[in-house]
């Protein structure tokens, strides 16, 4: 008869290696969970308020430069939290646990992992968007999600690599 192993002996056992490596899996996949959709929105709100500035600029319209720089950068900032959060979480959590399956695998943070994972998760989520974004506004949709996507990437592997060590 086979005998139930209870977890903390086997932990125990084997020097808690074992909890720690569950503990790093699940502390990466939250990062990118958790800090991934934020820094997409960041980011592609920022980008969006500097075009609209330039656009503004080119037209001689200075004196707009200053509500843009508020409208586009506060209140976009929070209206653009909520939308990353509510459609980004997953995609972001997913390129967490490719990470940290390489992680697991080769014992190596990857960038290159998280680039290509972010990469096919934000086409994803811009075929989504596509059937519910009108027309006219699709290409700025789609280019706006693989900048937040490939953006968060880059910043949560960095992050990644200086608090679980690069590998």
């Amino acid at each position: 008869m086979v005998q139930p192993v209870v977890m903390s002996e086997y932990f125990k056992a084997n020097g808690g290696k074992s909890q720690a490596v569950v503990g790093r899996f699940v502390g990466i996949v939250a990062l990118y969970g958790l800090l991934g959709p934020m820094v997409g929105a960041v980011g592609v709100n920022s980008l969006f308020t500097v075009l609209a500035i330039g656009g503004e600029m080119t037209r001689g319209a200075f004196g707009d430069i200053g509500q843009l720089i508020v409208g586009g950068m506060v209140v976009g900032t929070i209206i653009s939290l909520i939308v990353a959060y509510a459609i980004g979480i997953v995609p972001a959590a997913a390129v967490g646990f490719m990470v940290a399956r390489r992680v697991r695998r080769e014992n190596v943070i990857s960038l290159r992992t998280a680039l290509w994972s972010a990469l096919v998760l934000g086409l994803l989520v811009s075929f989504a968007a596509m059937t519910v974004v009108p027309p006219d506004g699709r290409a700025q949709w789609i280019g706006a999600l693989l900048v937040a996507h490939l953006l968060a990437a880059v910043v949560c592997t960095w992050v990644a690599q200086r608090l679980f060590g690069r590998g």
